[in-house]
């Protein structure tokens, strides 16, 4: 099983907690769609954030790269809107 899908999964629980609390905290002020809203915000939170992790993690070997995220693409994917053409990318 592939660390990022793991880790969503264990964020599971975590992420029940946050839609439970904020849910209790908006309804004390009245909101009456708390839960539906709390919901779709930590969902959303939950269901992006490891994709943008995946996006990050370098796809070579791990002896040939060094710890970390993978940064260049960052820096190419910034320089695509300037020039009108897909940058390559840079190994």
């Amino acid at each position: 099983m592939n660390g990022v899908l793991l880790m969503m999964l264990v964020a599971l629980p975590l992420a029940a907690v946050v839609v439970w609390a904020l849910a209790r905290r908006r309804r004390a002020g009245g909101d009456s769609s708390a839960w539906r809203r709390s919901l779709a915000e930590v969902g959303i939170v939950h269901g992006t954030v490891p994709f943008l992790w995946m996006t990050m993690m370098s796809d070579r070997e791990p002896a040939s790269c060094p710890a970390g995220p993978a940064w260049s693409r960052c820096r190419s994917s910034s320089q695509w809107g300037r020039s009108g053409r897909t940058p390559e990318i840079e190994d």
